[in-house]
């Protein structure tokens, strides 16, 4: 699978998003000459495609994370695990600090970044067992839905494994505060973070 970011413009007509296929995922090879022609043609600033994650197991699809000028993200997937992965890349790419804050909260761990004032947050969550019910959730899912989560933390774990081997501002300003490297995800922390 390839990722790449491309910028698109929302003041453009339904009739020209069409034409750039937002729609339906346009063929992968003509996305990056149509955004191009397009943003010519009216004179704008194209943001240029950069290639942000690669995988190299199993038949090689091509994915796109399509952004606007506003930063949110559009996946054009052909397939549902492309999709899930995307989706975990984007998340982590734009989310990682609040998603690590949401894990530590219903593991019950948010003292360890905190400090005393949050004993008792952690405290009720490990009385209620969200991380342990969750553990026991994913147990409980369906084959598609397991897979799913699987793709989707294999998609934060490709934007965590970026940030901790380059750094990269540490994916967010606020993870200075946070020893050591970012933890990796797991599909039962996207339950977690559900209950």
């Amino acid at each position: 699978m390839v990722f790449q970011n491309y910028a698109l413009y929302p003041h453009m007509t339904v009739a020209e998003n069409i034409a750039l296929g937002m729609d339906a995922p346009p063929p992968r090879a003509d996305l990056s000459r149509r955004i191009t022609e397009v943003s010519a043609a009216y004179g704008l600033p194209l943001n240029p495609a950069r290639r942000v994650a690669s995988l190299s197991a199993g038949e090689r699809q091509r994915v796109e994370i399509v952004r606007t000028t506003e930063n949110v993200p559009h996946i054009l997937a052909t397939t549902d695990h492309d999709a899930f992965f995307a989706l975990g890349l984007a998340h982590a790419q734009d989310r990682l600090f609040q998603m690590t804050v949401l894990r530590r909260a219903a593991q019950g761990r948010l003292s360890e970044i905190y400090g005393s004032r949050s004993y008792a947050a952690d405290d009720l969550a490990r009385r209620l067992g969200l991380w342990r019910n969750a553990e026991a959730s994913l147990e409980a899912q369906d084959e598609p839905t397991r897979a799913a989560l699987q793709a989707y933390a294999d998609g934060v774990n490709q934007w965590i494994a970026q940030v901790n081997k380059g750094a990269l501002g540490r994916g967010a300003p606020e993870f200075f505060v946070l020893p050591g490297d970012v933890a990796y995800w797991q599909p039962a922390d996207s339950l977690a973070i559900l209950s």
